[in-house]
């Protein structure tokens, strides 16, 4: 292929997504924005006065702006469901098409785009953003290597910050299902490629389990108002006249709005205005939590937990292969290598994160992609359609599944007649809990290695969990693999609305245990292998403090119930 002298680019839809990526393309050389087409008078007026773009080419009319083409590549990031006409459009005259996630709300939809690509013989690109960050190129380049072997099992968790999740999923555009699409379509299309790009087209079973539980009308205080800033409730993390002040950069607010503190409440006093509604008094419909357990026929295990009592937005994966792992926070930009004959080494990424929303992924997203349409080269992250389609159709099948499990769900009593004795870090995360650090306890992950026994291990984990949840099943998910060595996840959903998703390997590695307790008022961590717990609360802002724990970590149940034998079995 020729190198091309200059790329053109026409954008629909310069809203927070829009702007991203036309921001991005003003660092590029030998690129131009030529035209904007949005419904809103302030976005275009933003595509004159910080893009350029000529008055000419300005269109607040989809008939008119698809009347020809004009430019060389479509930026598609309207909402989820004018995508599919758009895209078919665009490359009926002859666009390639860089396209905003998720694909569209629908499977068929998916499919529609991905013909309609074969059919006009265009280019599609879905903005699959983690791909280009350097903590999943890192990630992926490992595995590539083969560093850690085959891949035998992927452990993905986003930890959805709660005021991300109020401001996208409760107040913001994405909070009902029927509209948009749903939160592990919508949120999770990332996480779910990135499984995908890890592991391969392999055929696949899964479950999922989940549901709404704290944040609705049910759950509201006694004397919260409808908004929150005639709310007299004092020190309420979910406020958004208080949140908003402080973290103005996360409204989503018209260009050129003026963000003093009293056109921010003469803003949220709207009674039209959904982001000045108490957190409990929306019309929200989608998720605050849910798991979604894979097997694939190859003997690979994969599980993504999704849930939005974080306190900041952040992802946590490990990859076991059969050779080593490969493992890190996302927001910490540290991966970490640790191979089965001894070999242990990281690779800090921090320097070459940039200051977006996806911690670099959104700058390299449009680089590379520019690089890619210029020369013809193919950098790491750029997606092909397909895997785009397989990795979407994950998602949907999910929430079908998890649909399904909500309405078929009937509480199994636990037998608790039993006693866990603890140490080290068990016993400081129990007195954490029970102190109320967490506030009201909705997510405890916990991912171990152990292998002497794992049955064993398994039982006296869940019946530490089951003492400090102290409530019923409502359902629970089991997938456990032999390939290569055992490992295999459990997702449970009790009666409470807590939500316990359990990782096991037994790789030839040393035995660690990690517990993440995430609440309504804070989060603690739990780390065997480091001897260390640490505790956050929801205050905004307010920093993580560790306690580093002397003596054996351990728990021990003076006896197991049946249930629990029963769910830990396949892993005997």
């Amino acid at each position: 292929m020729a190198v091309k002298q200059m790329l053109t680019f026409s954008i629909i839809g310069l809203g927070n997504r829009g702007s991203v990526y036309a921001d991005g393309l003003k660092t590029q050389k030998n690129v131009k924005i030529v035209s904007v087409c949005d419904t809103s008078p302030e976005s275009l007026l933003k595509a004159k006065e910080v893009y350029g773009v000529e008055d000419k080419n300005l269109f607040s009319s989809d008939e008119e702006f698809f009347k020809e083409k004009r430019a060389d590549v479509l930026i598609i990031a309207t909402l989820d469901g004018l995508h599919k006409e758009q895209a078919v459009k665009g490359m009926s005259l002859g666009y390639d098409i860089l396209l905003e996630k998720p694909m569209a709300p629908t499977p068929e939809e998916c499919d529609e785009i991905k013909a309609a690509s074969e059919k006009y013989k265009r280019d599609v690109v879905i903005c699959h953003n983690l791909r280009y960050t350097p903590f999943y190129q890192k990630i992926k380049t490992v595995i590539a290597d083969g560093e850690i072997g085959r891949v035998l099992s992927v452990e993905q968790s986003e930890n959805v910050a709660y005021h991300h999740y109020m401001c996208s999923f409760i107040r913001g555009k994405w909070h009902r299902s029927e509209e948009t699409s749903s939160i592990v379509l919508q949120k999770c299309c990332h996480d779910l490629d990135i499984i995908t790009w890890f592991i391969g087209d392999v055929n696949e079973t899964l479950q999922s389990l989940g549901d709404l539980r704290y944040y609705t009308k049910s759950r509201a205080p006694k004397d919260a108002a409808d908004l929150c800033v005639n709310c007299k409730i004092k020190n309420c993390p979910l406020n958004a006249y208080d949140f908003y002040v402080k973290a103005h950069e996360s409204m989503c607010v018209p260009y050129g709005f003026d963000y003093s503190d009293e056109n921010i409440k003469k803003y949220l006093s709207d009674e039209n205005n959904p982001y000045g509604k108490c957190a409990f008094k929306s019309d929200n419909d989608v998720c605050d939590r849910q798991t979604v357990n894979i097997r694939y026929d190859n003997g690979v295990t994969a599980n993504l937990l999704l849930h939005g009592f974080a306190n900041d937005t952040d992802r946590i994966t490990c990859v076991f292969g059969t050779e080593g792992r490969v493992y890190g926070r996302f927001n910490e930009g540290v991966v970490h290598v640790e191979r089965f004959d001894g070999k242990r080494y990281d690779f800090d990424v921090n320097k070459e994160v940039s200051a977006d929303a996806h911690n670099g992924g959104d700058v390299k997203l449009v680089r590379d992609y520019v690089t890619y349409k210029l020369t013809g080269d193919r950098p790491l992250g750029i997606s092909r359609i397909s895997d785009s389609v397989k990795s979407h159709k994950l998602a949907f099948e999910a929430e079908t599944v998890r649909a399904k499990n909500v309405k078929s769900q009937k509480p199994m009593s636990v037998d608790g007649d039993f006693t866990v004795k603890t140490g080290g870090v068990y016993l400081k995360g129990e007195e954490f809990i029970k102190a109320g650090k967490v506030g009201e306890l909705q997510i405890i992950a916990v991912s171990a290695n152990y292998t002497r026994g794992g049955a064993d291990k398994i039982e006296n984990d869940l019946c530490y969990a089951f003492s400090l949840i102290k409530s019923d099943l409502y359902d629970y998910d089991v997938s456990v693999s032999g390939e290569g060595y055992k490992h295999g996840f459990i997702d449970m959903y009790f009666t409470s609305g807590v939500m316990l998703r359990y990782a096991f390997t037994a790789a030839p590695i040393s035995d660690f245990t990690t517990i993440r307790f995430y609440g309504t008022r804070g989060t603690v961590f739990c780390d065997t292998e480091k001897g260390m717990v640490s505790e956050r609360s929801t205050v905004l802002f307010e920093k993580e403090t560790e306690h580093k724990v002397n003596g054996e970590s351990f728990c021990k149940a003076s006896r197991v119930p049946g249930m629990i034998k029963t769910i830990a079995e396949a892993f005997r």
